[in-house]
């Protein structure tokens, strides 16, 4: 059965034809052609012990996978008629360079789910000609997991600042509990740290800084949950 996680990224495939970048075992192209959600998956590696997972999984399921072996999105051809790509379970960083690598990624949806560095990814789509036009926030496993949607119009947007880089708008522009939640454990995280924190210069100076992002996260979770 598929995770709660991978099943809200495939809710966001747009096309018929679609591709997965660091797809390890396969989960979720070898789902969306099973439940005729595409017509056409490629699943992608750059380990192959990780793609024969994927390969393995998908002759057990009978199931016709398009695998290919190679570095991030450069296994990709103009020609395959991509019209999604997911990249999950990376770093942030990571995941601009594999966008940065590769033309194609300015013509397809591209669904995003960074392990770490959702901050970065953002700070990168912003900069570079992405509009962000969906957010989701899963919590599975004891963790939050965010998906960042995102296409490519070619206007460079003014990037928020480095709080608000951190926070998912578009998933509280729709009431979405689990964002609120999360805007809250950030919260709670940085209330933490300040109990924690001596005394001296740099530590008042840092506890200045936390709570300058509490007083943020309150006022964003208000200012949403009043608008819903």
């Amino acid at each position: 059965m598929i995770s709660k996680r991978l099943n809200k990224i495939s809710s966001h495939i747009k096309g018929k034809r679609m591709a997965d970048i660091g797809t390890d075992h396969g989960l979720v192209p070898i789902f969306l052609i099973e439940n005729k959600i595409v017509d056409y998956a490629i699943a992608a590696d750059i380990s192959k012990p990780s793609l024969q997972k994927a390969i393995d999984l998908a002759k057990e399921k009978n199931i016709e996978l398009d695998a290919r072996l190679g570095d991030g999105m450069e296994v990709l051809n103009p020609e395959d008629g991509i019209e999604t790509v997911v990249i999950a379970g990376m770093g942030g960083v990571l995941i601009g360079e594999i966008l940065s690598a590769s033309e194609i990624s300015k013509n397809v949806r591209l669904i995003l789910q960074p392990m770490q560095g959702a901050r970065e990814l953002r700070k990168y789509l912003f900069e570079n000609g992405y509009e962000i036009i969906d957010e989701d926030v899963v919590f599975e496993d004891d963790r939050y997991f965010e998906i960042i949607v995102a296409e490519y119009d070619g206007n460079i947007r003014e990037v928020p600042n480095e709080i608000e880089l951190k926070i998912p708008i578009q998933a509280l522009r729709k009431n979405q509990e689990e964002a609120f939640l999360f805007v809250e454990y950030l919260k709670d995280a940085n209330l933490s740290i300040m109990k924690g924190l001596k005394q001296g210069k740099r530590a008042l100076k840092r506890y200045i800084e936390l709570k300058k992002e509490v007083n943020y996260y309150e006022k964003i979770n208000d200012k949403y949950r009043k608008n819903n």
